[in-house]
């Protein structure tokens, strides 16, 4: 039987699909809910619970619980994607991937660090300046599919 998502998933989810903003907000405005539903999570802010109320630069007003305001903005600087991110270098999060979790495609080594596939193309040069890549036919350990891996020897 299949685990319903969590909140955490969910947010997520919505970052990949461009549901939630990834910018950072302009404004942001914090008091009682006022029955309006939660960007993240879906469900409506009551009266008596706190409401996040964050403004963009393009005039959008997003509404959510102070949990999911949370867990969205953790969502955001563990990606990189805010100001107040205090993100480790992307070739370290490369290298620490393909360490614990070889052999990994392009596409699974790239969400893991949070980049493109470019990003991550670039980065795997670098890495193949200072350590020995090994890049070749294989199955890749995270989504199992056939095709160019890499992994560290």
């Amino acid at each position: 039987m299949k685990k319903p998502p969590t909140l955490a998933d969910t947010i997520v989810a919505k970052l990949d699909a461009g549901r939630l903003p990834r910018e950072d907000h302009a404004k942001r405005w914090v008091g009682d809910g006022q029955n309006r539903p939660c960007v993240a999570c879906e469900h409506v802010i009551l009266h008596d619970q706190v409401q996040h109320e964050l403004e963009f630069a393009n005039g959008r007003i997003v509404y959510m619980h102070i949990g999911c305001a949370g867990l969205y903005e953790a969502e955001r600087r563990r990606r990189g994607w805010s100001s107040q991110s205090t993100r480790p270098d992307v070739a370290a999060l490369i290298t620490a991937a393909l360490i614990i979790e070889r052999p990994l495609c392009l596409d699974c080594i790239a969400v893991k660090a949070g980049v493109g596939s470019a990003t991550t193309e670039v980065t795997l040069a670098r890495i193949g300046n200072a350590l020995v890549l090994q890049r070749e036919p294989g199955r890749c350990r995270e989504c199992g599919s056939i095709g160019v891996v890499f992994s560290l020897d």
